[in-house]
């Protein structure tokens, strides 16, 4: 949300955001109607009929000429107004942001014609409702809008580590990702590996030898990463012998390039250092081999497999 003039050094960097991801960028503007939709589906809001809230959100279309011109000819906006209540999967929004804490409600005012918004009180769901939005062809030439978009998406991410309660999803994305890796049909039987999988979960929560994470954008599950932990004999460079092997790393399709897989990285990373082990491998992917390399991974040049040959 921009409030103040912008700068130089602000124009500048927005200019830069731009340039990088307006290539990767396909317009996905939702209307006014699939707001609503969105917002009555997930939170507690209450609509009411007032000329005055209604002013407010027609007004600041009408005065915007950017607004303005995405107003079909000969057509006003059609407003509607609600207040966002602090109760139940609303609460977060004042528990969240501690400058509207003490605050009872959000007004909410929405253009069924446009898709503008008119948010007071919560800056977190002014975030959420640009990030789910989304742009259009002309958004997309906009250095600032592209700039916010992107930042407002990335607020929407949240990363945590996985437990027992989340079984279904860490194997069902398991199944994924090795239908991605080994160029799998749907069709493909890999009820056995499915099954295999959902014991070695099992077994490795609670004793404790692989950390997983899970990646949300808003409630969507967007993707997913892992580190197993196993101990072999002490060696000179190794004097715990203790190892670990990051592995099931997956962004879905429609979300990479955000930069989801790299902090998922790095949480692993972070996760083995804790444990105090340093020695980190991983079996890199012709997709994944770039970020691992920028990230500090090099070839392994003394190890060896033996094929299969069972």
């Amino acid at each position: 949300m921009l409030c103040i003039e912008p700068t130089p050094e602000m124009l500048a960097e927005w200019r830069v955001i731009h340039q990088k991801y307006r290539d990767r960028l396909t317009p996905n503007r939702r209307s006014g109607t699939e707001l609503i939709a969105y917002l009555l589906a997930r939170y507690p809001l209450t609509e009411f009929k007032d000329a005055y809230a209604a002013s407010i959100v027609s007004d600041n279309i009408t005065e915007n000429p950017h607004s303005a011109a995405k107003l079909p000819a000969g057509t006003l906006p059609r407003p509607r107004t609600f207040w966002l209540e602090n109760q139940g999967t609303g609460a977060r929004f004042f528990t969240d942001d501690p400058i509207y804490r003490d605050q009872t409600r959000i007004f909410v005012g929405i253009d069924e014609v446009t898709g503008e918004f008119h948010i007071e009180m919560s800056h977190l769901l002014w975030d959420e409702l640009f990030a789910f939005r989304g742009l259009d062809e002309e958004d997309l030439q906009n250095c600032y809008l592209v700039a916010e978009y992107l930042a407002c998406r990335e607020k929407q991410l949240t990363f945590r580590t996985a437990s027992l309660a989340d079984l279904d999803t860490l194997v069902r994305t398991r199944i994924e990702v090795l239908r991605a890796a080994n160029s799998l049909p749907e069709a493909a039987d890999l009820s056995a590996v499915e099954e295999a999988s959902r014991r070695y979960y099992e077994k490795a929560f609670t004793d404790g030898s692989h950390t997983a994470l899970l990646v949300f954008d808003g409630e969507e599950f967007v993707g997913a990463g892992g580190v197993s932990y196993y101990q072999v004999m002490p060696t000179v460079h190794n004097p715990t012998g203790q190892k670990a092997y990051i592995m099931n790393m997956y962004t879905a399709p429609d979300h990479r390039r955000r930069g989801i897989a790299k902090k998922v990285l790095a949480m692993l990373v972070d996760d083995a250092h804790g444990r105090g082990i340093t020695h980190i491998t991983l079996e890199a992917t012709a997709m994944g081999r770039p970020l691992y390399e920028a990230f500090g991974f090099v070839p392994m040049a003394d190890e060896m497999i033996l094929p299969e040959t069972l």
